[in-house]
């Protein structure tokens, strides 16, 4: 077992109770199948005898037994197993969720949004099965072939030595043989499969413009073409999971052959009770239960341990957003200092040396041209990306000597693309102050010249659609500014607040923006005018330089 799958394994194993009570259900249950068939064959042969009805009576009762306990414990084992699987997932999915939480925003901007819902559910739903069908039967397996051999030994010492070897040649060899065949197509499904999920969430995300350029057809095209290639790999796995059920069922009948081949020589000698020959065949026959689905199983080992390096490449890639060993208080002096801040992306330097104070209460506008490291500086100051040379403070205090909650918790940020939840406006907008009344949020959106948005919705509860896509860019940029404008927190960072607006709306979002200020200190970024009538000073941003462009705005 590779190391990535290992790990993965430890979240199983680390329910300990569960894992034992499953293992031995699992146990119980294959072993309560042999002997209802060792027992119904003992009852048709010693019955065919004709003895006193009493002397079947134990073993009448017996078969009763089995063959309800075989029915109780594989619904227990079920149900333990499948709790087990279950928990184990929620930690891994918790896990993902931790890494991705701890990535910059900016890096995870590079990986496809698909990929990455992939590792989340479809790569966690597939180390499921690691458990399920390849850990446990294979203890299991190991557990019920030892029992089973040990007890057939008291009968014939040489049929336990070839069940023995026949069970290894079902529980161990065809497995191997299975997923030694089976690893390049599993390993190249995996990539498809990721694929195809990533291209069919972007595809999705961007249906109308590939409608409105006529390139949805190549769009299905690449679709169906890896779907194709897919179902191709899938047929292979279809046609060796037929062998290997066939080579697992072979394995059985011999096992029954070599009951008969052994125990008829030694029931004519008279060495052992004619009874115990249905009874041992049967049995024998009913052990490779123990066995049969191993090589299925472990055809698809390859599958899971694909997933088990996506997730870990997920959770092993350098975190560039960690807390301090040990943070310092945050400081009561708001204060945001930039100090000869370089930063860059890879070895493309975006930002040289700047130098920039925002002191409380204060309202600096930042414009440049596009590209020139407006939204980088944004977040730097936010902490996605740390600078590469100088340092920023709050308060006198280096941003990466506070806890990264905390640092982040003294800034309201509204982005340019500002993401809207899938849910009511009345969720979207408390994300900002979860303690805010309905009345509150209803003068903020009249504020904001959305009375319409809250009339069209049906009033607060109204569901917004996925991103946002029953709003206009305008207004999911304003309830993004009305979220911003309700965080507590010292300093307001704004992101082009009044794009996608009429100038008669700039205005009433302005007049609002600066009625909701009380006092805290604003970065405004913006291309437009009109918004840096608010600010104190205007500084500009060109080729990674920042310079004081006007000393006051009217």
């Amino acid at each position: 077992m590779n190391g990535e799958l290992r790990t993965v394994m430890q979240v199983f194993l680390r329910q300990r109770g569960r894992v034992a009570g499953s293992v031995a259900l699992g146990a119980g249950m294959i072993l309560a199948s042999v002997g209802l068939m060792f027992a119904s064959g003992y009852l048709i042969s010693r019955a065919a005898q004709h003895p006193p009805i009493l002397h079947l009576m134990v073993v009448i009762t017996s078969v009763r037994f089995f063959g309800v306990s075989r029915a109780a414990l594989r619904y227990a084992e079920r149900l333990v197993s499948h709790d087990l699987t279950f928990r184990a997932l929620a930690g891994l999915r918790e896990r993902a969720f931790v890494a991705l939480t701890r990535r910059s925003p900016l890096e995870l901007l590079s990986r496809r949004s698909g990929d990455l819902l992939g590792r989340v559910r479809s790569d966690v739903d597939t180390l499921q099965n690691a458990y399920l069908r390849m850990l446990a039967p294979a203890v299991v397996a190991g557990v019920v072939s030892a029992l089973t051999a040990a007890l057939l030994a008291f009968v014939s010492p040489l049929l336990a030595a070839l069940l023995l070897a026949l069970l290894a040649t079902g529980g161990v060899l065809l497995p191997l043989l299975s997923e030694r065949l089976a690893r390049r197509w599993n390993r190249e499904a995996a990539e498809l499969r990721a694929r195809y999920d990533a291209d069919l969430l972007e595809g999705i995300q961007g249906l109308s413009d590939l409608l409105a350029s006529g390139a949805g057809g190549a769009f299905l095209g690449r679709l169906e073409r890896t779907s194709r290639q897919l179902e191709a790999l899938q047929r292979r796995n279809a046609a060796l999971g037929g062998l290997m059920g066939a080579l697992s069922g072979l394995m059985g009948h011999l096992g029954l052959l070599a009951a008969l081949l052994v125990l008829v020589p030694q029931v004519s000698g008279g060495s052992v009770p004619g009874a115990l020959l249905a009874a041992c065949a049967l049995g024998v026959l009913a052990s490779f239960e123990a066995v049969a689905n191993l090589p299925a199983a472990y055809q698809f080992r390859e599958s899971a341990r694909v997933a088990a390096a996506r997730l870990h490449d997920l959770e092993r890639a350098p975190q560039a957003l960690l807390d301090p060993p040990q943070p310092l208080p945050l400081p009561r002096d708001a204060t945001l200092r930039l100090e000869q801040v370089s930063a860059a992306y890879g070895k493309r330097t975006v930002l040289h040396e700047v130098e920039l104070t925002v002191r409380p209460g204060e309202r600096i506008g930042l414009t440049g041209p596009s590209g020139s490291g407006k939204t980088t500086l944004a977040a730097l100051l936010l902490r996605f990306l740390d600078p590469t040379s100088g340092r920023i403070t709050l308060g006198g205090v280096d941003l990466r000597d506070l806890e990264l909650e905390k640092a982040r918790a003294q800034i309201a940020w509204m982005p340019q693309e500002a993401p809207l939840l899938e849910g009511t406006l009345r969720a979207n907008l408390r994300l900002g102050n979860a303690s805010v009344s309905d009345l509150e949020l209803e003068e903020l959106l009249h504020e904001l010249r959305l009375e319409a948005l809250l009339t069209r919705a049906g009033g607060l509860s109204g569901w917004l659609g996925e991103g946002g896509a029953r709003l206009s860019g305008g207004e999911r940029q304003r309830v993004a500014l009305a979220r911003a404008l309700l965080r507590d927190a010292p300093i307001v960072l704004l992101d082009e607040p009044t794009a996608h607006l009429d100038p008669v709306t700039e205005r009433a979002v302005l007049s609002a923006i600066e009625r909701r200020l009380n006092g805290r200190s604003l970065l405004l970024i913006t291309h437009r005018p009109a918004p840096l009538a608010l600010a104190s000073r205007h500084v500009r941003l060109e080729a990674g330089r920042l310079r004081e462009f006007q000393a006051a705005m009217d």
